[in-house]
């Protein structure tokens, strides 16, 4: 359960850029202070998935083994999608990837999201990269980024928050 709701969780990242017709990527780095043994067992709880949710924006279609099907509202339009996903974890480091499997409605072409959750010290490092592709071209790529990147500093601020409150 708590893969699919990571998962949710980094729909909200790019679903939120899908109204723009260009192709673009961001990276983004922060540091939890948190432990890692406490980030990982936030994110085996229904932690991730509440935290899809606090916008009301994602809701799960349906779960079958490594793929989930979401459906997300934006200003410009409702996206509906898979995606199948990965999560990893080691002695150091949680490994999550999520790939675009399809895309019933919104134009979404390309959809990859790869984060790591990292030991580091007292806290935790993490590590966001997103790429999109969308086929909608009223918006530039530079627009695309700038959605990516901000909707990856919003990410930082509600995870931050969610897994504060998990302590």
């Amino acid at each position: 359960m708590y893969k699919y709701a990571i998962g949710a969780m980094f729909a909200l990242l790019l679903t939120a850029s899908t109204s723009v017709g260009a192709e673009a990527e961001s990276r983004h780095s922060f540091t939890l202070d948190v432990d890692y043994d406490t980030a990982v067992a936030w994110s085996k709880t229904d932690g991730p998935e509440k935290l899809s949710r606090r916008d009301g924006n994602v809701e799960v279609l349906e779960k079958k083994g490594d793929t989930i099907k979401l459906k997300t509202r934006t200003p410009k339009g409702t996206f509906i999608f898979t995606v199948r996903e990965t999560i990893t974890y080691g002695a150091d480091t949680l490994y999550y990837n999520s790939n675009l499997v399809s895309c019933e409605q919104g134009g979404i072409e390309e959809q990859s999201v790869r984060v790591t959750m990292e030991r580091n010290g007292r806290g935790v490092k993490v590590n966001i990269y997103a790429h999109a592709k969308v086929n909608n071209s009223r918006v530039t790529s530079r627009q695309l980024m700038l959605q990516l990147r901000m909707s990856m500093i919003k990410a930082q601020r509600v995870l931050e928050q969610e897994i504060d409150n998990h302590r």
